[in-house]
């Protein structure tokens, strides 16, 4: 929201079942609010409102498919209200004495999110430039890299990924298509006229568009890759493993610092 505030509220509710405690848990914003016809996707993974490349706000991406699996992982559920033109309201309850098999489900994930790293090689030194807006998607990947022995770089938009290419040195850049401000076809027009002779970084696209012909549209925009949506940690290493062989320069110090 540009203006105005947003807002996190949580009171007790009344549970089913006598001595139950259940909590409500409300975030109401003043933005731009969500359309009556799109209000069937907005849980489904990587939903856009406005599709253009360069929007102004941001989608769903994975977060409120993944807000909306914990939060009935956990036993409680999920809704919204909105109204366009001023704003929406997410609501999720959360029954707190529930007693079920929580603790093995999140042993399960646990073994399965740490299997990439486990057979994946670690390297050191590999610097890597992520512009991606979503917080989530942000998070995994920054995440997954991180956990391999690269040293990650995060940008929210194109601009800001032009802007820490020509700041920095980066053995690869992960570039989202669909950004704020600048989208990442825009982006990498401009850092492919600003190499040098003799100079490229390869550049991987990642996308929710995995449409016939969205690969070779990435390719002839300049980049060297294409990853479809939601991202595979272990193709991710795969393709590092390729473009990046021989990684295991150590970066400065203003090398490792991430843009928030």
């Amino acid at each position: 929201t540009r203006k105005g505030a947003v807002t996190v509220a949580v009171r007790e509710l009344q549970g089913e079942t006598r001595g139950d405690q259940v909590l409500l848990f409300e975030v109401t914003d003043t933005g731009i609010g969500i359309d009556p016809s799109y209000h069937d996707k907005v849980f489904e993974s990587f939903s856009q409102a406005d599709s253009s490349h360069s929007r102004t706000f941001g989608g769903t991406g994975l977060g409120l498919s993944i807000s909306k699996g914990l939060v009935e992982l956990m036993g409680g559920r999920i809704w919204f209200a909105s109204q366009p033109g001023q704003g929406t309201r997410f609501s999720f309850t959360l029954p707190l004495n529930r007693q079920g098999d929580t603790g093995n489900q999140a042993q399960d994930c646990t073994v399965e999110t740490s299997s990439v790293a486990i057979s994946s090689p670690r390297v050191q030194g590999g610097r890597i430039l992520v512009a991606e807006d979503e917080y989530i998607n942000t998070i995994l990947i920054k995440t997954l890299l991180k956990d391999a022995g690269y040293h990650v770089t995060t940008v929210r938009n194109g601009r800001e990924a032009v802007a820490a290419w020509r700041g920095g040195v980066f053995d690869c850049i992960f570039m989202d298509i669909q950004m704020p401000e600048m989208d990442g076809y825009e982006a990498v027009g401009h850092i492919r006229e600003g190499e040098k002779e003799g100079e490229h970084v390869p550049i991987i696209a990642m996308t929710a568009h995995a449409m016939s012909g969205d690969r070779q549209k990435c390719l002839d925009a300049g980049m060297d890759e294409y990853l479809a949506k939601p991202i595979d940690g272990q193709l991710v290493l795969q393709m590092l493993a390729r473009y990046l062989p021989a990684s295991t320069g150590q970066p400065s110090a203003a090398q490792q610092s991430e843009v928030v």
